[in-house]
């Protein structure tokens, strides 16, 4: 197995232990909640998504994840379908210097594991709110 074969592995293993001492997916779905007036949420270096779940299986909430590596993104859509059918999520392959999106598309954005690893170039990225 190669090195990043054995992150993916790990990631995943972790999350699904997470997921199973919820006993269910309603203590996720209650912090989702939590996060009043947010109906869009971007991950950016999402990896397979974990810190999506607690905010976009929340009803009605839509989450869309983002990131360069095309193996976390398909383990990611795996995991989603498999685990939380019903929820509103997406992944997207882009670096996070030229999101495909418009501008305050999201109401919530999460960057905070990816970064260090970018840089804007002089752009300039707008969240509502």
């Amino acid at each position: 197995m190669i090195e990043d074969e054995q992150y993916y592995a790990a990631t995943k293993t972790n999350f699904l232990r997470t997921l199973a001492a919820a006993g269910d997916t309603d203590d996720i779905r209650e912090r989702g909640r939590r996060s009043q007036g947010v109906e869009r949420v971007l991950d950016i270096g999402c990896g397979i998504g974990q810190a999506l779940y607690p905010l976009a299986v929340a009803d009605g909430i839509m989450g869309v994840g983002v990131d360069v590596s095309e193996e976390s993104l398909r383990i990611g859509r795996r995991s989603t379908s498999r685990s939380f059918p019903e929820a509103r999520i997406s992944f997207v392959r882009s670096m996070a210097e030229s999101l495909p999106f418009e501008d305050e598309s999201f109401d919530l954005v999460n960057c905070g594991l990816a970064l260090p690893y970018w840089t804007m170039r002089g752009q300039s990225r707008k969240c509502r709110g």
